[in-house]
């Protein structure tokens, strides 16, 4: 329950208040006293209090909240401005400075003012990171009445033009993320405003499908339904994108019913020779969902269809996409897709590839029905694909077995035969296609990190990789990878030389060895293993004088009944071989020998003195640590966790005398929560030097948007996966200082908190 709680805990202190932080994750959500129904109760409080309500019920949290002084800073902020303040709770983001002073126009107020008493929040702007958005402060927020849905509609209608104009309008350059708009559509929403949804509903529905769908999908209905009610023609593009949503969901009879009317609605605007993209983009979507739903024969109809309108709007890769989903629907129904980069002529056909059963487990494979299959283990299960990413999976795939079948087919033969040849030609068309509709293989985009380098002092910048269908899982999937020669710099990317020569020479088989040594040796690359009858037959000999002739290079194992060899045999757990060597030899004497030759490389046992026994070392057991803690501090209420790793949890008094003074400080006493560090065990003692408990939030720091989260001290990754690790204990209260800017400073080895990001 701690760890759900804590997850709670996070998101209610957004803002990374470090007091409220302290206080309701480590206090309340681990504190050693506290009861679980009071944290719950206390995280409710909270929750409830950023919805706009009362002050939590809670005492310390209550007393927490009133000595941040939120009611007298907003008495301060003035009538006026408190009103702008509440004005900017419409919106969901920080939105830049002249759609704020648009705010400030009509219900008075100064952003000026509200930024010094540091109720408003100063951002980087999305859409232009060198201009200053604001936002209002959510903990400021929650003391202020919520604006009525009447208020947010004529405040919508009066921000929702500037807000659409400052970040790019109809035709945004740069290209408009889609988060911003959500923000627009959800304005427009509220506004009633047909041309603004219009624009931004289809781009906010594709942004929401990146999480629940049923979101994306409710925001789709919306804007469909005020466009009707205003008599305007819906974008094919909301259509197509909220029938995917809906379907997504599992409302699969809406989907179809959105997508039935995208399909009438774009062979309309086709007879009057209207945008044939939008018209082409439709009917390729209901051809996947026939394909979905097992009828492959009509979707290849509407996918040639798809086809001509796409080479007939200049989209050839749109078209090369298409063609190649005609490619693999001819595929599975046994015959050679018609495509004019393959060639016309010759008899040879591509090798087929590999049979699911001779894949490696995890493999995926894409069937005729537009389904995919993962081989786990010999045995197909459902890959689930997004419906956007479909596409792209299925041409990795057959770009993914079409270089296996021609380095198959080199390692087969020296000679450059017609089937290597057409497989070369067919790998290079393939990628071609995939080159035009998604761009290179090994493509990433960049994010802000709004972190530095310590060297450069340049801004960091996180590279996030498409998800392709959950390709990069693939086995082979590095094979794919490494057919393009991809310029990171300039995201270039060049054909490799499998595309243009041979890569691989086929092996001479060995005829014959010199010695038993080579024949084993030869027998270990071929084969994988010691097989008597293989080097029987590279000696020229039998089996039964092989045997003979490898002596001690390898070795009968009496568990397996298998030839091992000797470097093998001799290694690992050799005191146990030696037991089962000893145990065999009396029944069978030719084991004598295997046990001759462990006793030789059995090592010497380690004295006492030799063993250097470290604290936290993960070969200890947590019951050796814990009878030692309770004895170096006379405390048998201690109680000692191990769960993995680095990660030890302890638990016992800390007012003791050994606890406080000898073996500890009072600001950390011991017994505590250790933190993972680069060594086996945690320092006895740690103090922090952090910000005062009960500042107001600072008035001069930019913090970065969309956010960038840490997790408190409390909720940081660990090493054994629970993505939890039990916190460090609070400061004493004698280390803080409530109400000012005075900070506690002392010797630290823990790191000062991160600058807020916006929730």
């Amino acid at each position: 329950m701690a760890l759900w709680l804590a997850a709670r805990a996070l998101k209610v202190c957004r803002g990374n208040n470090p007091g409220l932080q302290d206080l309701i994750g480590l206090k309340l959500v681990y504190g050693e006293h506290v009861s679980a129904e009071r944290a719950e109760a206390a995280v409710a409080g909270m929750e409830s209090y950023l919805r706009q309500g009362d002050l939590p019920a809670d005492t310390e949290v209550r007393a927490f909240l009133e000595k941040l002084a939120l009611d007298a800073l907003l008495d301060e902020a003035g009538t006026s401005s408190r009103a702008l303040l509440r004005a900017a709770t419409l919106f969901g983001m920080p939105v830049p400075e002249s759609v704020i002073g648009v705010l400030a126009g009509q219900v008075g107020g100064s952003p000026d003012r509200l930024r010094g008493l540091g109720l408003l929040d100063p951002y980087p702007d999305i859409y232009d990171p060198a201009r200053i958005a604001l936002a209002a402060g959510p903990l400021a927020a929650g003391r202020i009445e919520p604006l009525s849905p009447a208020e947010q509609a004529a405040l919508a209608a009066l921000t929702a033009g500037p807000l659409f104009a400052v970040w790019g309008g109809a035709t945004p350059r740069p290209f408009r993320d889609g988060v911003l708009d959500v923000q627009l559509a959800r304005l427009a929403l509220a506004a009633d405003d047909p041309a603004i949804t219009a624009a931004c509903a289809p781009g906010a529905v594709a942004s929401l499908l990146d999480g629940p769908a049923a979101g994306a999908f409710r925001l789709g209905q919306d804007a469909i339904g005020l466009l009707d009610r205003h008599g305007r023609p819906v974008p094919l593009g909301l259509l197509r994108q909220t029938a995917n949503a809906a379907v997504t969901s599992g409302d699969g009879e809406t989907g179809e019913a959105l997508l039935r009317r995208a399909v009438e609605q774009a062979e309309a605007e086709g007879a009057e020779g209207a945008d044939p993209l939008g018209q082409a983009r439709v009917i390729a979507e209901r051809a996947r969902h026939l394909i979905t739903r097992g009828q492959p024969a009509q979707a290849e109809h509407d996918l040639r269809h798809a086809h001509q309108l796409f080479t007939a709007g200049g989209s050839e890769f749109e078209a090369a996409v298409v063609m190649g989903t005609i490619a693999d629907i001819a595929f599975h129904r046994g015959e050679r897709a018609r495509s004019s980069c393959r060639p016309s002529s010759g008899s040879a056909t591509p090798a087929p590839p590999p049979s699911p059963g001779a894949r490696s487990p995890t493999s995926p494979t894409g069937g005729a029905d537009g389904t995919f299959t993962k081989v786990i283990d010999g045995l197909a299960e459902p890959h689930p694909v997004p419906l956007s990413q479909a596409a792209e999976l299925q041409a990795l795939l057959g770009l993914r077995d079409t270089v296996r079948a021609l380095l198959d087919a080199e390692t087969a033969s020296s000679e450059d035969t017609p089937q290597i040849s057409e497989l070369r030609t067919d790998l290079g068309c393939r990628y071609d296609s995939y080159l035009d509709a998604f761009g290179p293989i090994n493509r990433f985009s960049q994010r802000r990190t709004g972190r530095a380098d310590p060297q450069t002092g340049e801004e960091k910048l996180a590279q996030i990789r498409p998800a392709q269908g959950g390709f990069r899982d693939d086995p082979f999937s590095p094979l794919v990878y490494a057919l393009e020669e991809f310029d990171p710099a300039g995201q270039r990317a060049a054909k490799a030389d499998i595309f243009s020569r041979r890569v691989i020479a086929p092996r001479a088989p060995r005829l014959g060895a010199d010695t038993p040594a080579d024949a084993l040796a030869i027998s270990l690359d071929t084969c994988g293993q010691a097989r008597l009858a293989e080097i029987a037959r590279l000696l020229g000999t039998s089996e039964e004088d092989a045997r003979g002739q490898l002596g001690t290079l390898v070795f009968d194992d009496p568990e397996s009944g298998n030839l091992v060899p000797a470097a093998e045999y001799l290694s690992g757990q050799v005191r146990v071989k030696l037991e089962q060597a000893r145990a065999a030899a009396e029944d069978d004497p030719r084991f004598a020998i295997n046990a001759g030759e462990l006793r030789k490389v059995i090592p010497a046992d380690l004295t006492p003195g030799e063993i250097d026994a470290r604290m936290g070392a993960a070969w200890i057991d947590a019951s050796y640590v814990q009878q030692f803690l309770r004895e170096l501090l006379d405390d048998r209420s201690i109680q000692v966790e191990h769960p993995g790793g680095q990660v030890w949890a302890v638990k016992g008094a800390r007012h003791s005398v050994l606890a406080t003074s000898t073996w500890g400080i009072g600001a950390a006493p011991r017994p505590s929560w250790p933190r993972p560090s680069s060594s086996s065990a945690p320092s006895l003692s740690t103090t922090r030097c952090r910000p005062a408990t009960g500042n107001a939030p600072s008035s001069t720091r930019t913090r970065p948007w969309p956010p960038r989260r840490k997790p408190p001290r409390w909720a940081s990754g660990s090493p054994n996966g629970s993505g939890k690790t039990p916190p460090a204990p609070p400061p004493s209260p004698a280390s803080t200082t409530t109400g000012s800017t005075a900070s506690s400073c002392a010797t630290t080895t823990t790191p000062t908190r991160p600058c807020p990001a916006w929730p």
